[in-house]
């Protein structure tokens, strides 16, 4: 909860700076299908009516006149606007309290360097919610609760008093390193503060999707079985639990054997993964020394299996990006080959035959 408000805003820089790339990209590419197949088949329709909607009403209210504003919109406003219309969804007083009360590090020094007035009525929003939604807003106790906890918001965001302690924000620190912000805040705000530390575990401990709720409700439906229909709520929540944990300790056992290998699902990609498809929009990479060397996987891979008996363009595409251009040496016989960079024949096999 206390990364989302800081993920948002990196997204919306982030888009903004995209925004000429993929504006360029639209360019390069223009003329390509970009459109799906609902807005070429309404293309369509509107050609074909445009001669009896002219016949029939007045130019001023045909219902078929073209519509240019989707052709003034480039492709980096359109995903803007696509963002924009979500972003909304995400930002709320729950997300910006947990924002400005992170102790993660990074967060740590966007909040401090950007919070602002409206984020701090935010907090006092989900404050009066959480701690005094009874009390009335000239009251002197919520007031007194206000003045406590935003003194001590100060000495968490001044590291003074209880925080001053510097081992506890190091980014070797467990909690800090795997984003348990809820957990840092239960070992060093919860015993030292009578208000910020209550209310900085439940707001960073929040559950951020319905992603848990799920998996709970897959773990009961695997445990309470049609023998095990009459399971009282209590068995199922105590067997549900255990089982849970179960799956997570060996789920996160099978992820640390695979970490560092080629099997590693959470390997992200280098630049050295992209080809030059964008190359005339893209920073200038150092080339290898010999340009025509390349890396060919002499043996048949799993994809080429589902593309053999395909007669498309895609399997076309696939085959000539592997196996074009390249030369070698019959050893039976001394005849050279080469294969075609652009061309490729489709060759139908029997049924009980592999080919194509």
């Amino acid at each position: 909860m206390d990364k989302i408000y800081f993920y948002v805003q990196k997204m919306d820089s982030t888009l903004a700076k995209s925004k000429l790339l993929l504006d360029e990209v639209e360019k390069q590419f223009k003329g390509t299908s970009w459109r799906t197949l609902d807005d070429t088949e309404k293309i369509a329709v509107l050609s074909d009516d445009e001669q009896s909607c002219e016949s029939d009403f007045d130019s001023e209210t045909c219902a078929c006149a073209e519509d240019d504003s989707d052709e003034a919109t480039t492709l980096g406003q359109k995903v803007l606007d696509i963002w924009n219309k979500r972003r909304n969804k995400l930002i709320n007083d729950f997300t910006i309290a947990g924002w400005m009360l992170s102790p993660v590090t990074q967060v740590f020094m966007d909040s401090q360097k950007n919070a602002d007035g409206k984020h701090q009525d935010a907090v006092d929003r989900l404050l009066k919610k959480m701690y005094a939604s009874n009390l009335a807003d000239n009251s002197d106790e919520l007031a007194s609760l206000f003045n406590d906890f935003w003194d001590e918001f100060e000495l968490f965001k001044s590291k003074t008093g209880p925080f001053q302690k510097m081992y506890i924000w190091k980014e070797s620190n467990p909690d800090l390193h795997h984003g348990r912000s809820y957990m840092w805040h239960k070992k060093n705000s919860l015993p030292f503060t009578k208000i910020f530390g209550k209310f900085a575990c439940r707001d960073c401990s929040k559950i951020v999707g319905m992603g848990s709720a799920e998996r709970k409700w897959g773990d009961v439906k695997h445990l309470k079985t049609d023998k095990r229909s009459h399971m009282s709520s209590d068995a199922v929540q105590k067997q549900a639990t255990i089982f849970g944990a179960s799956c997570m300790l060996n789920a996160r056992i099978e992820q640390d054997a695979k970490r560092g290998t080629d099997n590693d699902p959470y390997k992200f990609w280098t630049e050295d993964d992209f080809d030059n498809e964008f190359s005339s929009i893209s920073q200038a990479r150092k080339k290898s020394s010999n340009e025509n060397c390349r890396v060919f996987k002499c043996y048949f891979e799993d994809w080429e299996k589902e593309y053999l008996q395909r007669k498309d363009d895609i399997s076309r595409a696939k085959f000539l990006q592997k196996y074009g251009g390249l030369e070698f040496d019959d050893v039976d016989a001394p005849v050279h080959w080469w294969i075609d960079r652009e061309k490729m024949h489709f060759q139908q096999r029997r049924k009980k035959e592999e080919g194509g």
